[in-house]
């Protein structure tokens, strides 16, 4: 996190596109979450945790096209480890965090599961402080209990 960098609320990804508004995220429902329930890791018998971007895309065919909502790209555990990126999907409503450790986005990985919350508004409130947050080494188990608490 740069010193003096503005901070943005989450603004949606369509694909590779960073342009959509914070208007158009609030606004959009998720609509049949997988198991239909908020519950962090939403859905008994499936797996939470996928080697790579490209593995967590194919274990759902929903995920492929569906609508990104970045909440940071600097998410640490340690300063010395790569940082995550923490994306909640608008067609499943899962609320996942990426480690950015590949060349290209689908190399990235591994991809763990926090939760399914089925509205982007659930993860707006409750997350509201991201951005003071991300950036800092300790921010991803900040994340992680902020997650288990919605």
């Amino acid at each position: 996190m740069s010193a003096g960098a503005p901070h943005t609320p989450a603004e949606p990804r369509p694909s590779n596109d960073l342009g959509a508004s914070h208007a158009a995220a609030q606004s959009t429902r998720a609509g049949g979450a997988p198991g239909g329930s908020p519950h962090p890791y939403g859905r008994s018998g499936q797996s939470s945790n996928w080697p790579s971007v490209a593995a967590w895309r194919a274990a759902d065919p929903r995920r492929a096209g569906s609508r990104e909502v970045w909440l940071g790209s600097e998410w640490y555990t340690t300063r010395s480890r790569p940082p995550w990126r923490a994306m909640w999907l608008a067609a499943t409503g899962e609320f996942v965090v990426v480690q950015l450790t590949g060349a290209s986005d689908d190399q990235h990985g591994p991809v763990e599961l926090l939760a399914v919350v089925p509205e982007l508004a659930t993860l707006e409130v409750g997350l509201r402080a991201w951005p003071q947050i991300t950036g800092w080494a300790g921010s991803l188990p900040w994340l992680r209990r902020r997650v288990a608490e919605l």
